[in-house]
């Protein structure tokens, strides 16, 4: 009868073991991992720029009313915008951006982002914001 013997483990080295074995046993099931690239967004069209608005806080308003954009009001009247809320639209230089809303419950803020980044808003007071953009 033959006796095996081995020198013992140590623990980190078997969790090393462990999960390089169930990593080959994952690939040999399903096949090789192939990593997908990450989609990028499109940037605007030349001249355009991408606009969010936002309201912050939790709650709900009666109404979200972003120029431009497309006004949201509720869908009955027992049911209300809940908050927080944003809508990106795209636009051209020059614009005046304007967000106006109506509180419901809970206490709210404004945010106008241009290209990604917050703007310092020329209008900033409770139920509306409003930035104008450069030209």
């Amino acid at each position: 009868m033959a006796v095996h013997t081995s020198a013992p483990v140590a623990r980190s080295d078997r969790r090393t073991r462990s999960a390089a074995s169930l990593f080959a046993a994952f690939v040999g099931v399903c096949g090789a991992v192939t990593v997908l690239p990450v989609a990028s967004a499109d940037p605007p069209p030349s001249g355009q720029h991408t606009v969010t608005f936002q309201i912050t806080g939790a709650g709900d308003v009666f109404s979200a009313i972003p120029d431009p954009g497309t006004p949201v009001y509720p869908k009955s009247s027992t049911t209300w915008v809940p908050t927080p809320w944003s809508q990106t639209v795209q636009t051209s230089g020059g614009q005046y951006l304007a967000l106006n809303w109506t509180d419901h419950t809970g206490t709210h803020d404004c945010a106008i982002l241009v290209d990604g980044h917050r703007v310092a808003l020329t209008e900033h007071q409770p139920g509306r914001c409003a930035y104008q953009m450069p030209g």
